[in-house]
């Protein structure tokens, strides 16, 4: 919104300077973006009284014009526009001046004569596109006067960025408000007194007549019906005021409506009368697939959601957002009926969107404009389209009004106010302030509360929280203390958990793992190169207002963000990666329309070398083996010692048989596993990735506190080993899990130390080499005690497993 400071004054007498008033506006929660003097390229363009005019003697289509520009001596201007004549006022620039275009101006001789300036058009000075003669000033400004001040051009533009909410400032009238407020000024607010006739009654009801078919997207509609008028440019004072307001002048009809809109907030529209066919107007919604040219043009298709305008044959208008060019104001119009309307701000908007076209209408119908002001706006319009156009109003106007728009009423408590900013005002500062922006205060029965009335035009108030935020405005945002709010401490749990967290990533971190950070919302195509569909499909939680379709919905699981983030890297020529990510994912809550619930899980990606090769040390690829690895030493920095069992049921993105469940408690904790190749290949990734997954509330829950010291062990150890030969399908984990739970005091520790395949034993099985360590904490161990436990254990194994001895057929 663009303020112009000398129209500005008009309404209110501030004093402070516009760097003054452009702090004092951004502090009260107006922000100005810049402040500027749009027309002061022409400071050295002059005013001049053309004195005498004489036939050029070497030109029929020049003239030779004496210029009186306020100095001792007239001036020698050589000119060709037609429209010049003796005693006309003009722009004139003198040598040295630079015009648009980067056009210096010099004494200059034309066609043998003399000239020493230039009179100007509005084209030439980049004031508007009128190029066919020169500006004709008006008679009472006298010669040498800057144009800029001639022409009311001469002041600084306020560049104000306004929040959603605050539509009443979208007029001259709602800045004057808070600049009244800011210095404490009087506010002069114009209205239109001329007109005393009543609504629905009188001549206007025999030259035209409004339907509204749809009440609901327009609860009122006015109109007024002017004629004899003559259209024609605009006076310059109104001019300059559009222009310094960012809008382009067109002729005295359309630019009053853009006046009263940038005054009021208020846009109006103004029809050709005898385009309206049987001259009436009938207000309702389009029917789907019907075709609409505005004014810029542009054929665009209608939906049945969008209200327009229409007369008995055509549409017209699209209401609130731009007219048709079938009914457009032109030089031959003579007859004019007014339009001023309050339209359903969601229906403009929405309508404003699907069409593309976004005005200076739709921006205020669209946010809310003031009720009450509809006929006040229609009535100073004809007004002044009177006495610009030489128009001649017909008694009476039409209103379809059928909503009562009642003042909002609120309840408001100073103290709870003040808990709200963290200040200590007194009731009555803070009904001062209220007051100072228009609100009505009352007292109520109650000695702590008030009864505030909103003003129409601050259709953002509903509720105590925006009177509070009124208050901070005016009191000054600047002057609010930092204060923190009283809360309990956390306990103890929460405490826990989120020391957790952090400790889980120094885990990570430590073991060479670099912290990824992916969005929580994804696209689907997302889920789908993972593999997540078909049985695996987990209906996805769906974001209502996503910012694109790669973020419409929220993530399931941390392997896609991962995968994504190896294959961005490889792309990049970083071929081996350590990473992990600990984050939320969400699924939907059965019981809860349009509710989530939500776990933590982490998720470790390993992919290339094992470690980064040196000159002389060639490191292997990294396998399944060392994600399995990094889970072990990752629950091991929690003192949880979990299995690993071959997982009976595969994830969608892992490859077969190449998986493993991690277990305790007869609970699982999570998954190792190497990603498919298929999945792989949707993400561009032609090398092998493990992964291990696990969700943090297993952490929490089996998590220990951590052994600081362990006893140096006293007595010797006493290590044997068993061979055995089992079925390929026999999984050695289970081996190792049995001989644990045989529970043997002196029983330390078991490994697997070797695996064979080959012709020493038949092609459906294997060699299993376990290592078996055997101590006592209270004495050194003799054989017998070690062969007692060793052949427990190997009767054992022949019971349970099918297994055979080296040896043995």
């Amino acid at each position: 919104m663009k303020i112009s400071l000398n129209w500005l004054k008009k309404f209110t007498d501030f004093k402070s300077s516009p760097e003054e008033l452009a702090e004092a506006l951004t502090m009260t929660g107006l922000e100005v973006d810049s402040i500027d003097y749009p027309f002061d390229y022409l400071k050295d363009v002059i005013t001049g009284k053309i004195e005498k005019i004489t036939p050029h003697p070497n030109a029929d289509k020049l003239r030779i014009c004496m210029v009186n520009t306020g100095g001792e001596e007239n001036l020698q201007i050589v000119c060709g526009a037609p429209n010049v004549y003796e005693n006309m006022i003009g722009p004139v620039a003198l040598p040295g001046t630079e015009l648009p275009g980067g056009i210096k101006l010099k004494k200059s001789k034309i066609r043998g004569e003399v000239s020493l300036g230039m009179l100007c058009s509005s084209k030439e000075l980049g004031i508007t596109e009128d190029g066919s003669g020169i500006m004709d000033l008006p008679s009472d400004i006298a010669p040498g006067t800057p144009l800029t001040k001639a022409l009311g051009l001469d002041g600084a533009v306020l560049e104000v960025d306004l929040t959603p909410n605050r539509a009443d400032c979208l007029s001259l009238i709602g800045i004057a408000r808070e600049v009244s407020a800011i210095e404490g000024t009087k506010i002069n607010i114009p209205s239109s007194d001329k007109y005393k006739d009543e609504k629905n009654k009188g001549e206007i009801l025999n030259k035209a007549s409004v339907e509204v078919k749809d009440q609901d997207l327009c609860p009122k509609y006015c109109a007024r019906y002017i004629d004899n008028i003559k259209v024609s440019p605009s006076p310059f004072w109104l001019q300059s005021i559009l222009l310094c307001s960012g809008v382009r002048p067109i002729n005295n009809i359309v630019d009053v409506t853009n006046y009263i809109m940038l005054e009021t907030g208020q846009p109006l529209h103004a029809f050709d009368y005898d385009e309206i066919k049987d001259s009436k107007i009938i207000v309702q919604r389009a029917v789907d697939g019907e075709k609409f040219t505005a004014l810029d043009g542009k054929e665009r298709t209608l939906d049945s959601e969008m209200l327009m305008i229409c007369d008995n044959e055509r549409k017209v208008a699209a209401a609130g957002i731009m007219g048709g060019e079938n009914s457009e104001i032109t030089d031959k119009t003579t007859k004019v009926l007014l339009e001023s309307a309050y339209f359903y701000p969601p229906s403009i908007r929405k309508s404003a969107k699907k069409m593309g076209l976004s005005t200076d209408s739709s921006h205020r119908f669209e946010r809310g404009v003031d009720p009450l002001q509809v006929e006040n706006a229609l009535n100073r319009a004809a007004e002044l389209i009177e006495e610009l156009g030489n128009g001649i109003t017909a008694e009476g106007y039409i209103d379809t009004q059928t909503k009562q728009f009642e003042e909002t009423q609120i309840i408001f408590s100073p103290s709870d106010c003040n808990k709200r900013l963290g200040l200590d005002l007194s009731a009555d500062q803070c009904v001062s302030y209220l007051e100072s922006v228009g609100f009505t205060v009352e007292k109520t029965d109650s000695s702590s509360q008030y009864l505030v009335k909103v003003p129409s035009y601050r259709v953002d108030i509903e509720r105590p929280e925006d009177l509070s935020e009124e208050i901070a405005r005016r009191y000054g945002y600047n002057k609010i203390p930092t204060t923190f709010p009283k809360s309990s401490a956390f306990d103890k749990q929460d405490e826990s958990e989120f020391a957790l967290r952090l400790e889980i990533k120094e885990v990570m971190k430590s073991l060479g793992f670099n912290e990824a950070i992916n969005y929580s919302f994804i696209g689907s195509s997302l889920i789908q190169k993972t593999g997540l569909v078909g049985d695996f499909h987990i209906e996805p939680v769906k974001i209502l207002n996503p910012l694109s379709e790669d973020q419409a919905i929220m993530r399931t699981d941390l392997v896609p963000g991962i995968l994504e983030n190896i294959s961005s890297n490889l792309s990049r020529q970083i071929t081996t990666l350590k990473l992990f990510e600990t984050g939320q994912v969400f699924f939907p809550d059965q019981e809860l329309i349009n509710k989530s619930v939500q776990k933590e899980y982490v998720t470790a990606a390993i992919t290339g070398n094992r470690r980064n090769s040196l000159w002389d040390d060639k490191s292997p690829e990294a396998d399944f083996f060392d994600i399995k690895g990094v889970a072990e030493a990752f629950f091991e920095s929690f003192n949880i010692t979990p299995r690993f069992i071959v997982s009976e049921t595969n994830l969608p993105y892992s490859r077969l048989g190449a998986s493993a469940d991690i277990i305790i408690n007869n609970e699982k904790l999570g998954t190792v596993f190497e990603v498919s190749p298929k999945i792989l290949k949707n993400f561009d990734i032609d090398q092998k990735v493990f992964i291990f997954s696990c969700q943090l509330e297993a952490v929490i829950k089996y998590r220990s506190e951590s052994i600081l010291s362990r006893e140096v062990p006293k007595f010797p150890a006493i290590s044997r080993d068993i061979t055995i030969i089992t079925p390929k399908s026999t999984q050695a984990g289970k081996i190792i899990e049995l001989i644990n739970n045989l529970d043997e005091e002196i029983l330390e520790n078991i490994i697997l130390f070797d695996v064979y395949e080959g012709k020493a034993v038949n092609e459906n099985e294997k060699s299993l080499s376990f290592r078996i360590t055997y101590r006592s904490s209270k004495e050194t161990l003799k054989d017998k005690q070690v062969n007692k436990v060793h052949e427990k254990i190997t009767s054992t194994l022949l019971k349970n497993f099918e297994i055979r001895f080296p040896g043995q057929d």
